[in-house]
Formats: structure tokens, C-alpha cells, sequence
């Protein structure tokens, strides 16, 4: 795994930390055989799974997921407020 996996992965890490998620595990996966998602969360396993091609990590989709599991819903409208909350929270700069 690249350095900016790494970092990525760090970053998601600590946010499932402040959002008191500690217990949710997330692993990479470079490709997507067998899968037709970026990313799956697997709520049942406490488990996120990212595809992303490696080197080139995918920071919204880390949000992406972490909503899923925030909410536990699809993508509706619920989903798409937490969604929001969290991008003004961890990529808009005041």
C-alpha cells in the first residue's frame, strides 16, 4: 500500500474515532473483482471495504461510506444531509 493510502485510511480512522465508531474496521482491497462498488459497508461485520486503484486514494468515498454507517440507510435524503454535514465538516476550509 502507497503512502497516501496510508494517509487516507489514517484520516478515515480517525474520523470513525471522533464519531464513536472505534470499532468499525476498514480494508483495501485494489481492486474490485467480484464486487461492482467502490465501496462496500458491511454493517453486519462492522466493516468497510474500499476499491480504489492504488496510489490514488478516494477521500469521498471514505465519507461516502462513513455516512452509511452514520445513518444506516441507502442513498435518501437522510443520507444525503449527513453527507453533506460531513464534507463541510472535514474538506471546506473557513
Amino acid at each position: 500500500m502507497k503512502y497516501a493510502d496510508k494517509q487516507c485510511l489514517r484520516w478515515a480512522e480517525s474520523i470513525l474515532q471522533e464519531k464513536g465508531l472505534q470499532e468499525w474496521k476498514i480494508d483495501f482491497s485494489p481492486n474490485n473483482k467480484g464486487f461492482g462498488d467502490e465501496g462496500l459497508c458491511l454493517q453486519d461485520s462492522k466493516r468497510i471495504i474500499i476499491h480504489w486503484q492504488e496510489g490514488k486514494p478516494n477521500y469521498p468515498l471514505m465519507l461516502h461510506e462513513i455516512t452509511h454507517i452514520i445513518t444506516g440507510s441507502g442513498h435518501d435524503s437522510i443520507f444525503a444531509h449527513e453527507y453533506m454535514k460531513l464534507v463541510s465538516e472535514y474538506f471546506i476550509v473557513e
